[in-house]
């Protein structure tokens, strides 16, 4: 929510694109409504599962003037990009490879820092640990991967301070 804000300040409709069959959007849903609240900006929901779904989606957003999207990490990334793009709808990716599919942005948990926490629990499983004992470590480093060719497709501008915090920038 904070990258929205940062770059669409003004940004009062915004909506959640999610995979209809993924069971971790419910508590993704709860986690971003609280953010939202604190804002004071509502956040829709949408569920989709085929390409009909995401064609509609889009539509129906086109319609309502949404200003922004947030897309779940099960999305399909290449169809959210491409539609998000054709519709002039600035969206961040919850998961890294939307911005190379030609998303505008993503923010999604840093991938060496996932393979060293899943190899060290590989390790102490190996070692005889009992799955269920180990605790659950939560990602600490998260990268941030900005698109200035679909940037300026939307006819935006990333703000300076984003551009400085990126982890990748497309050109």
């Amino acid at each position: 929510m904070s990258l929205i804000r940062e770059l669409k300040p003004n940004a009062r409709r915004i909506a959640l694109l999610a995979n209809a069959d993924d069971p971790s959007t419910r508590p993704l849903l709860g986690a971003l409504n609280q953010a939202a609240a604190r804002l004071r900006v509502p956040v829709g929901v949408t569920r989709a599962r085929t390409a009909d779904d995401y064609e509609a989606a889009f539509a129906q957003w086109d319609r309502l003037r949404l200003q922004a999207l947030i897309v779940h990490a099960t999305a399909d990334k290449t169809r959210t990009a491409q539609l998000a793009t054709r519709y002039a709808i600035p969206a961040v990716a919850l998961s890294n490879g939307f911005v190379d599919a030609g998303g505008l942005m993503s923010y999604s948990e840093n991938p060496r820092e996932l393979g060293r926490k899943a190899a060290s629990y590989v390790e102490r499983i190996l070692k005889g640990a009992t799955p269920a004992g180990l605790p659950v470590e939560p990602v600490t480093r998260f990268d941030l991967a900005l698109n200035l060719k679909t940037a300026r497709a939307l006819e935006l501008e990333f703000p300076d301070g984003m551009l400085a915090r990126a982890d990748a920038v497309i050109q």
